[in-house]
């Protein structure tokens, strides 16, 4: 791994976007997100561990600022604005330019997206034969197109990389101190990103981003993706383990679309009356049997099993909730 520096000496900071849409630059290129790794065997990181907001903010999984995939590295030499040449192929010079741009004291921002082209896609430096397919298979990808279709392995897998490097301070002539910026696009297929050999860490952040390798990525792509008014494509994650009691629920209320509340003149109506947390598809709104009184799911649950055999309406006093035996059974009265 690459050497790793503290932000009270001369470094450079490596802060990674991913997807960046705006670097999509027509209408042919697809956005094309890689399947999160051994996505099945894993639980969804975007919702809570627990049905507690205070656990989920503890845990971090709540926190936007752990998403953030950034690297810092000591500056050993004085800043360069030399680049490599456009003759070299993609990945080559995005190496090359990194090399110099992390090398002396400043900051850079990488704007990245995966998307998809129809073949044969021609970029410099990384021509193949017609029958080669130099992309991942449609099946690992998901994104607006449909991946599963017979159109879809006439497509290409490329990535693009948005380079942002800006400098120290240079004092001018006129006496005014002007930062100097750099940039640079590195377009290339996701096969070539791949063999890139380095073991610089923000090489290492990209790739964990763009092949959701950890929790955080996964974090890290549904908060851009939500930042930039896109839908996140949906992932096959491990079925979410569910209470026994989460399913006896259902015989003492029913859920109720939250999208119909939208339209009701009453805000009361849209928010938890219990944990104040507005309803939407990961906070279900459950209608109480013998009131109609709306709470969510894990407040229903948590208010049954604190309030002991006898407890009532949250609401009113009509009727009376019960978990009674062994099974600790929901049952209305």
């Amino acid at each position: 791994m690459s050497e790793t520096s503290s932000v009270f000496d001369f470094h450079h900071l490596v802060t990674i976007h991913y997807p960046s849409l705006r670097d999509l630059h027509s209408s042919t290129e697809e956005l094309a997100l890689a399947t999160p790794i051994n996505c099945t065997s894993r639980y969804d990181p975007s919702l809570p561990l627990v049905a507690d907001t205070a656990v989920g903010h503890n845990a971090g999984r709540m926190n936007n600022a752990e998403t953030s995939f950034y690297s810092v590295t000591p500056a050993v030499s004085s800043p360069s604005t030399r680049m490599a040449s456009d003759d070299l192929a993609a990945d080559e010079r995005l190496l090359y330019d990194m090399q110099r741009a992390i090398s002396g004291d400043g900051g850079t921002e990488l704007f990245v997206v995966t998307f998809d082209v129809p073949r044969p896609a021609k970029f410099e430096g990384h021509e193949h034969a017609d029958d080669e397919y130099a992309g991942s298979r449609p099946g690992e990808r998901r994104g607006d197109g449909e991946l599963a279709s017979p159109e879809s392995n006439n497509r290409e897998a490329m990535i693009r990389i948005n380079r942002q490097t800006r400098l120290p301070l240079v004092k001018q002539e006129s006496g005014d101190y002007l930062a100097e910026i750099g940039s640079g696009e590195y377009t290339m297929t996701t096969i070539a990103f791949d063999a890139m050999e380095s073991d610089a860490l923000w090489l290492e952040n990209m790739r964990a981003l763009v092949h959701g390798r950890s929790d955080r990525a996964v974090r890290h792509v549904a908060l851009q993706l939500e930042r930039q008014a896109r839908e996140n494509p949906p992932v096959a994650w491990k079925a979410t383990r569910r209470p026994f009691y989460s399913v006896e629920v259902l015989e003492i209320s029913r859920p109720v679309d939250a999208k119909t509340l939208a339209c009701k003149p009453d805000t009361e109506d849209r928010c938890c009356s219990i944990c104040r947390e507005d309803y939407g598809p990961k906070v279900e709104p459950m209608a109480l049997h013998n009131s109609s009184h709306l709470v969510c799911e894990p407040c229903l649950i948590t208010w049954c099993l604190r309030q002991g055999p006898k407890v009532r309406c949250p609401h009113v006093s009509k009727g009376r909730l019960t978990i009674t035996g062994e099974s600790r059974r929901c049952t209305l009265r």
